[in-house]
């Protein structure tokens, strides 16, 4: 992390955090640009408004060796101070399709590739169905995916693998600030803060980046995730006999070159 963010990031005082990213903002972005997004931090949040993931996953066509893996929640400030806004995940989703690979823990390793990207999508989910107790729909990053042995596909059942970050690249980023002595960027804060899942935790940093455009360039299964909305569903209990379809042998590293692109949307 390049020292201007670090000095964004260590400032307690929310005033002070207000007017060093207000006279900052053009370094903070072209760095922000500058550094890939492949690793997670824990932050405070509210734990009072987390809850269960639940979701009729017959509507998602899963096989019983399949997984639906969130990679990202839109609308969500995360650890990052990032919102991913709607659509921001379109054009990478069209370019890369089934491309997009599956690691662990943002492990640039053949090793590390743990399942089968089977499809990525853009849909619409519920909010509650991600784990956040709140009413209306989000879009989310997601992937179908199908692990390449029966012991991951177990901990994905039994719910002891829960979430996922997605690395990526920023394409399109801005910097809305809470200020209105800077009439850009307090315009910026404003055009989407209503949106905003838990607009508390922007209030009260008073700042967020708002990102418009992104490269996915791997889906990671984590334990602490950046983006807490990114849970995982299947559509068999932990009791259920795993399939003998799943193998148990090392993924082959080598990734398919076909393109497609698949845009779904859950309608409640």
């Amino acid at each position: 992390m390049s020292e201007v963010l670090k000095g964004l990031t260590g400032i307690n005082n929310r005033e002070d955090r207000i007017r060093y990213a207000r006279e900052n903002k053009g370094e903070i972005i072209l760095h922000k640009k500058m550094m890939p997004k492949n690793d997670s931090l824990i932050v405070k949040v509210d734990e009072s408004m987390f809850i269960n993931p639940v979701f009729d996953v017959s509507l998602l066509g899963l096989k019983d060796d399949e997984v639906l893996s969130v990679s990202n929640a839109v609308n969500f400030f995360d650890s990052h101070k990032d919102v991913s806004l709607r659509d921001s995940w379109n054009k990478t989703v069209s370019d890369k399709g089934n491309r997009i690979p599956q690691l662990l823990n943002h492990e640039y390793d053949p090793r590390n590739l743990f399942a089968k990207n089977i499809e990525s999508m853009v849909m619409e989910m519920p909010i509650k169905a991600l784990g956040y107790d709140m009413d209306g729909t989000t879009q989310v990053l997601a992937y179908k995916i199908k692990p390449y042995s029966n012991e991951d596909l177990i901990k994905y059942q039994d719910g002891t693998y829960q979430q996922h970050s997605a690395g990526l690249r920023y394409k399109k980023i801005w910097l809305g600030i809470d200020d209105p002595d800077d009439e850009e960027a307090y315009k910026l804060y404003l055009s989407h803060i209503d949106n905003i899942i838990n607009r508390e935790a922007v209030e009260e940093n008073g700042f967020y980046f708002g990102v418009e455009s992104q490269e996915a360039i791997e889906n990671s299964l984590v334990v602490f995730a950046s983006n807490r909305l990114t849970p995982a569903f299947t559509n068999k209990s932990i009791d259920s006999e795993p399939p003998n379809s799943i193998r148990n042998e090392p993924p082959n590293s080598t990734l398919k070159s076909q393109d497609y692109s698949i845009l779904l949307e859950l309608k409640r």
